[in-house]
């Protein structure tokens, strides 16, 4: 893993010549809260569900097409030698056990038409996954503060929360929370005369109705494991639980609590429940637990199976395991402060709310999201991946944020009706010594991990939306470019699509390492190459960018049904493919760059680990004057590849202002 040395960063431009202090100036500007939505969670027109039986169907791309588009994304990670071994695994996979593992697919398919081929392989992978939940899949989420300051305690916060989470769950059993639709003319698809006429539409056609004006309905079955629902551990695979409760459980020093927040459906005010909330916070605190439980959701699946197995022989852990399993959700309040006011500050609270003191096990990794409060109010949301991916939980992020903050009311001080209650466990030796090796494990992964953000002041959606570009677009390039002088080399980067229009939809890989991207990359890291090459390799690399990003949201993609055809083999017993085993899958599947973006205004950052162990996580998030860029890895040096992407970002940017034909 060799390092190039790069020009020197004296040429760069504007981000360079801004000194610290201009920095946290640029991004103390950007702390503007967003224009809050009123009534987001108001009863809909249109039932919860309505459109769920009539969603579209998940398409499985012919098998010519996957293989062209396989080649297309494993030829600029190959030698000229591999390739060619590759095409010819491939010629015969397709001529071959190819078509039978994809005719036997699609009749699969056919005789299952309530879901789409790839959601229950999928969630297979996630949960015979034997590897920790932080650091490898639990991803996080930072929120915005609340607009009115004195609101922005680490209890009132948390009530606020809690409160609006509540009506966001009553509104979904209700059946009259908003269907998630991506509106593309939402002058007619949210009018209320539209709405209407959709509301008295059958669910079997009201898809197309919708879709007829330009109003895409997206998959909502992973809404109904958002609350009261856990991941258990299981010695080969584990198993998702959706439970019933109006309590949330409350990590606090290691030590956990119930809290009930609502009776019959109706939400317990956020007074009282800032009140019950700060009974911890500022009441006769229990010692920090010398054996936190929670740390055991860290370890390996099979090491925590088989401790819950031991735990629930005692019918004391047996209950306080249950009612962690059937709670709304998880809160865990850090002592821990978190601030925005310079990049350096805003790593060490990534690392906070990505995986938190190992020592202090003041989390609980598998409940289907938990929210992590800092000792002075910011907000964040840590979820466990396996139940679903992002539009339930950015949705729910959305809704929640925005309801909470439209009640501008100043905390008033109550005196707390309820005392939250102590969950206890009995713990042996066998127990405790299974908690201290959790604890070790996790603190020497953390230990390893490496993590750096940066901010790129004056290049935000409303610089980039002069350009005519998007942050994906320039961003993902940039990343191609980073690397490539950082490594002088191309390696395999994903990038995650979403394919919610379809049901029971999951994800895509947008191979972002394409034969055009790495065409670009050589001509800006060759001299002779002229400004003017350099533009045009530039905009094919992002056209074809868009082209593959397009093709993955509308079920195009390769990976999904290449992973779907290999699990056919599989179950049937069949010797696995020889492209499976191929030099070029393996390549394509070593997910070096793997990269997500958040688009909210009500999320300031987000993050999560390496997928790869020489690889990078990457999160970006632009606001309308900076971008926000998270870096963590094992074995490489992220500020090294932050300089190095800003470093072409500089020379992407000036080439688009300079050469624009």
């Amino acid at each position: 893993m060799k390092t190039i040395r790069r020009a020197t960063l004296s040429q760069l431009r504007r981000r360079t010549e801004m000194s610290e202090e201009k920095v946290s100036e640029a991004m103390k500007a950007e702390t503007a809260p967003p224009k809050i939505e009123i009534g987001l969670l108001a009863p809909s027109v249109i039932p919860t569900m309505h459109f769920q039986r009539s969603l579209l169907r998940l398409p499985i791309p012919s098998l010519e097409d996957t293989c062209a588009n396989y080649v297309r994304s494993v030829t600029p990670l190959l030698t000229e030698q591999e390739l060619a071994a590759t095409q010819k695994v491939v010629a015969s996979f397709q001529n071959g056990e190819g078509r039978s593992l994809h005719d036997r697919l699609v009749a699969k398919d056919k005789m299952n038409p309530h879901t789409s081929y790839i959601s229950g392989d999928w969630f297979d992978m996630y949960l015979s996954a034997r590897s920790p939940l932080p650091l490898n899949w639990n991803p996080f989420l930072v929120f915005r503060e609340d607009p009115v300051e004195e609101r922005n305690t680490q209890a009132f916060r948390t009530a606020t929360f809690i409160h609006a989470s509540v009506e966001f769950k009553n509104a979904l059993d209700n059946n009259t929370l908003q269907p998630e639709v991506f509106h593309m003319k939402p002058k007619t698809t949210k009018a209320p005369w539209f709405q209407r006429l959709v509301s008295l539409t059958p669910s079997l056609v009201s898809s197309y109705v919708s879709m007829a004006a330009q109003g895409y309905p997206l998959d909502m079955s992973q809404f109904s494991s958002l609350f009261n629902s856990t991941r258990k551990p299981g010695i080969m695979k584990d198993e998702l639980f959706t439970g019933r409760g109006e309590y949330v459980i409350v990590f606090c020093q290691g030590n956990p609590y119930k809290i009930n927040v609502s009776k019959g459906g109706k939400p317990v005010s956020v007074d009282q429940l800032a009140a019950r909330i700060q009974a911890l916070t500022h009441g006769n605190l229990d010692a920090p637990a010398e054996f936190p439980v929670g740390a055991l959701t860290a370890a390996e699946r099979t090491r925590w199976a088989k401790a819950r197995d031991e735990l629930e022989l005692d019918p004391v852990n047996a209950k306080a395991l249950n009612e962690i399993d059937n709670a709304l959700f998880v809160i865990c309040l850090d002592e821990d402060v978190a601030d925005f006011d310079s990049p350096a500050h805003i790593a060490s609270m990534g690392r906070l709310f990505l995986h938190g003191d190992p020592q202090k096990g003041n989390r609980w990794w598998d409940k289907s999201f938990s929210l992590l409060v800092s000792k002075n109010g910011v907000v964040s949301c840590n979820f466990e991946h396996s139940w679903g991916d992002g539009v339930a939980v950015m949705r729910w992020c959305n809704d929640v944020f925005h309801t909470a903050a439209a009640s501008r009311s100043k905390p008033v001080p109550e005196k707390a009706t309820e005392q939250p209650e102590r969950i206890v466990f009995n713990l042996g030796d066998s127990a405790k010594n299974a908690i201290k090796s959790a604890v070790a494990d996790f603190q020497q992964s953390v230990d390893a991990l490496k993590y750096s953000v940066s901010v790129y002041p004056g290049l935000g959606k409303v610089q980039l939306r002069k350009m005519g570009l998007s942050a994906d677009a320039l961003m993902q390039q940039g990343f191609q470019l980073g690397f490539k002088k950082l490594y002088n080399e191309t390696r395999s980067s994903y990038e995650s699509a979403s394919t919610a229009a379809f049901k029971h939809g999951r994800t895509e890989a947008i191979r972002a390492a394409t034969i055009e991207s790495k065409a670009f990359c050589e001509a800006m890291t060759n001299p002779a190459s002229s400004p003017s090459t350099r533009y045009d390799l530039m905009q094919a690399a992002m056209k074809q960018h868009g082209k593959i990003t397009k093709d993955a949201l509308m079920g195009k993609g390769t990976d999904r049904h290449l992973f779907a055809l290999k699990r056919v083999a599989e179950k049937a017993g069949d010797k696995v493919p020889e492209l499976f085993t191929d030099r070029g899958y393996a390549v394509l599947n070593e997910n070096i760059i793997s990269t997500s973006t958040l688009y909210s205004d009500c999320l300031k950052l987000g993050g999560f680990g390496p997928v790869h162990a020489e690889g990078f996580g990457v999160g970006y998030s632009p606001t309308p004057n900076l971008l926000f860029l998270g870096v963590t890895s094992y074995s490489r040096n992220p500020q090294e590849f932050i300089d190095s992407v800003w470093e072409g970002v500089d020379e992407m940017e000036w080439l688009l202002k300079n050469h624009k034909k």
